[in-house]
């Protein structure tokens, strides 16, 4: 008797893999691209807060695939992201840090955690770079008032939230940034 496939869960969408994401010893990389979700192993699922930051960014984007000529006609991510392994699906303690343009509060620190080194991600709101149009509090607040008078639009238009508030949010700006 043949003993059954093992099978290796994207920590984001939880899509089974035939071949081992993250090494033998779970601690190496594999540097692949998800067909399902599309993030890539070893960046965007290196710790339980960022892969459960990019699962929610995914199916607010609507749990499409990567890889739409891939996709099971009967899947369903809900089903599928019951395989993601526990420690990756509930981070505690959750630090948000805001973007010092407009104030959308992240799980993934803009400015590393130290507060020093910018990750050069887009704002999904403001779309402002981080270390490129907020290195300073003037460049911060130059481009902040470029996107309120162009209407506030969302840089990534399917993470807006439907209830959001522009001013509520406005608030979470570093005080020095204002």
């Amino acid at each position: 008797m043949n003993a059954p496939p093992t099978v290796y869960p994207c920590r984001v969408c939880g899509l089974l893999h035939e071949q081992p994401l993250w090494g033998q010893d779970d601690k190496t990389p594999s540097w692949e691209v998800c067909v399902c979700c599309g993030y890539q192993v070893g960046y965007h699922d290196c710790s339980p807060v960022a892969a459960r930051h990019f699962r929610e960014t995914w199916i607010a984007r609507g749990a499409r695939w990567r890889f739409p000529e891939r996709c099971p006609p009967d899947w369903q991510w809900q089903a599928q992201v019951k395989n993601i392994p526990e420690q990756f699906l509930l981070a505690t303690d959750v630090v948000l840090y805001p973007c010092r343009v407009c104030g959308l509060l992240d799980e993934v620190p803009p400015w590393g955690a130290d507060g020093c080194n910018p990750s050069h991600d887009i704002c999904v709101c403001c779309g402002s770079e981080a270390g490129y149009e907020d290195c300073l509090p003037e460049a911060a607040r130059v481009n902040r008032q470029r996107w309120l008078d162009a209407g506030a639009v969302w840089f990534d238009r399917a993470c807006r939230p439907p209830e959001w508030d522009c001013q509520a949010q406005l608030q979470n700006v570093p005080e020095a940034f204002r």
